[in-house]
């Protein structure tokens, strides 16, 4: 295990997966998403990354939920959560990516040679 200077926390490496998970030495705790005062000792900003997802189960039809920080996975929609979907998902990378082009073509015009009179 190794220490997390400043905190209570040992980060440890799962060997059968190969992942990283986070033990607290005084409380007993144990998890796999990077708890906050690990993230502020390592100087990291908040994760803001939604930990449940809505999956589609073909064979049962209908969605489930599943936590990619605990591994967690229910067929009831957690309450108080934010729920990330593969529509909000691709929403997003529309979004950025009109942003991109938009971008490059302000600096394309910005660069652009001026027309010859």
């Amino acid at each position: 295990p190794k220490p997390v200077e400043g905190t209570a926390w040992v980060e440890i490496t799962d060997a059968s997966t190969g992942r990283s998970f986070f033990a607290n030495t005084e409380t007993k705790e144990t998890t796999w998403a990077m708890p906050d005062d690990v993230r502020r000792a390592k100087g990291l900003p908040e994760d803001t990354t939604p930990q449940w997802w809505e999956l589609w189960d073909e064979q049962n039809k209908r969605s489930y939920y599943h936590n990619v920080a605990t591994q967690e996975t229910k067929w009831v929609k957690p309450e108080g959560v934010e729920i990330w979907t593969l529509k909000k998902q691709k929403k997003k990378a529309k979004e950025k990516e009109k942003e991109t082009k938009e971008k490059e073509a302000a600096v394309a015009a910005v660069a652009a040679p001026a027309s010859p009179a």
